[in-house]
């Protein structure tokens, strides 16, 4: 990579061609001076290519999305994609995780994953191997003993480095470095695979075969992707959600879906289940109430995964109380389902049944699905929310019911990913620090106090 495609590409952002500057000069010992002089003519002959170093700084600048593109079109790049020492530095640096013979696709999972989820009336928080609870514990889905609840972000202690953490409605599940699966909270419908216990107030690992990279815990039901590309779901299957072919009881252990293809991601729903494969395919099943499901119908129950077309290749889905959205690669966003509160963000107040594109905001990579309410973050670090402004979950000005359309709710130093929880919304900005709104009944917007906020509140975690 020569110093031309670093000018040429951060050309506008000199920040970030003056520290990289820096850091060339003091790798390669050539004076400062001299780099300038390169960078000013675009030579970049007498460097040739940057230090590994200087490449993952650059790196460090460039959305997920960005990374991708350049790994598929850029020549200048594709010799640093198929380094697999870089990706086991970003990792290390980003998530503390160990890289292995696929690091580049562990890190690319792992930046897609949230490491802030909102439930109901809880949250959780992962920050550098380390676990962060506070809200409701009534059920225990905060992980503590005691049921009361915590006003402020606690450590709550596994003795493992934990990579991703997914709460919603009264149940919660960790993955470790190491791909072991911790879960606690409510054990209705064998969402927890503990058929003698309704509540577990501690983190237990379940028993999953093969590595876990990603969980997603919906309602009553929960699914499991592994290393090797396959998905596990258990728990409620009263709507067909576990995608095993028929609709009613109670699945008590994993049962490996069958696919065709590998899958990358998963997200469940209130009974819905959404996933994403390595080939950027969709899938939906479960409950069709609302047009959930993207069939182009309303009502009935899928029980098998069905492929859901979409323009583009998708990379990741987010299933919510009766809405979805996926985001594509080239950035660009689709809502379906219920539309009660404005919450696919379409302008309008009316259902949806098939994927629609929300042509107001562009360069989308992540999306977020709530109860009635959706939170979008675009590669520049912005921060889009709409649907129902209930307890003021949308982090906009007191007044507004709801917005059918996307509003700008402007974070400090940009966003980094964002987590719709029943009634509240949580943001980890690019910077690593969290804001937190919306309902504050449970504690669980983390400020010490019982009290809603209709606006980010800084969260020292």
């Amino acid at each position: 990579m020569s110093i031309e495609f670093l000018v040429v590409y951060f050309g506008k952002d000199k920040s970030v061609i003056e520290e990289c500057i820096d850091q060339t000069a003091k790798i390669t010992k050539i004076p400062r001076d001299e780099v300038m002089d390169i960078v000013s003519d675009r030579a970049g002959k007498r460097l040739g290519t940057l230090p590994i170093e200087v490449v993952v700084l650059i790196i460090e600048h460039l959305p997920v999305q960005d990374l991708l593109k350049l790994c598929e079109t850029s020549r200048a790049f594709d010799r640093y994609c198929k380094d697999n020492r870089i990706w086991k530095i970003l990792l290390k640096r980003d998530f503390g995780a160990k890289g292995g013979d696929n690091a580049k696709e562990q890190y690319i999972l792992y930046s897609q994953m949230l490491q802030i989820s909102c439930g109901s009336g809880f949250t959780g928080f992962v920050r550098s191997g380390k676990v962060y609870m506070w809200g409701r514990n009534d059920k225990g889905q905060s992980g503590f003993r005691k049921r009361e609840n915590h006003l402020v972000p606690t450590h709550l202690p596994i003795k493992e480095k934990v990579v991703q953490i997914s709460c919603e409605y009264l149940i919660s599940g960790a993955i470790t470095e190491n791909g072991k699966l911790y879960m606690w909270g409510e054990n209705t419908n064998g969402t927890l695979i503990h058929s003698k216990q309704n509540k577990i107030f501690t983190p237990f690992i379940v028993p999953v075969t093969g590595k876990v990279i990603q969980v997603s815990c919906g309602k009553d039901h929960v699914g499991v992707v592994t290393e090797n590309g396959k998905l596990y779901m258990w728990g409620d299957n009263n709507s067909g959600q576990i995608g095993n072919g028929y609709a009613g009881g109670t699945q008590l252990t994993p049962t490996l879906v069958r696919f065709k293809e590998k899958v990358s991601q998963v997200s469940c729903g209130f009974a819905t289940t959404g996933v994403v494969t390595k080939s950027g395919k969709l899938y939906m099943w479960g409950d069709n109430q609302f047009g959930a499901l993207a069939i182009g119908s309303l009502g009935g129950l899928m029980t098998m995964p069905d492929h859901v077309a979409i323009d583009g290749k998708v990379v990741q889905v987010s299933s919510g109380v009766s809405h979805s959205g996926a985001v594509t690669r080239d950035g660009k966003l689709y809502m379906w389902g219920d539309n009660q509160r404005g919450q696919l963000g379409d302008g309008t107040a009316i259902g949806k049944s098939i994927p629609t594109l929300i042509s107001s905001i562009n360069g989308v990579v992540q999306v977020s699905c709530g109860d009635y309410h959706t939170g979008a973050v675009t590669k520049e670090g912005k921060l889009y929310m709409w649907g129902s402004n209930m307890f003021g979950k949308l982090g906009v000005r007191k007044g507004i019911v709801a917005s059918v359309i996307p509003m700008h709710v402007p974070i400090p130093g940009g966003v980094e990913q964002v987590s719709c929880g029943l009634h509240n919304t949580g943001v980890v900005s690019k910077d690593k620090k969290v804001y937190m709104w919306g309902s504050g009944f449970h504690g669980q917007i983390g400020n010490g106090a019982v009290t809603n906020s209709s606006t980010p509140v800084f969260i020292d975690v």
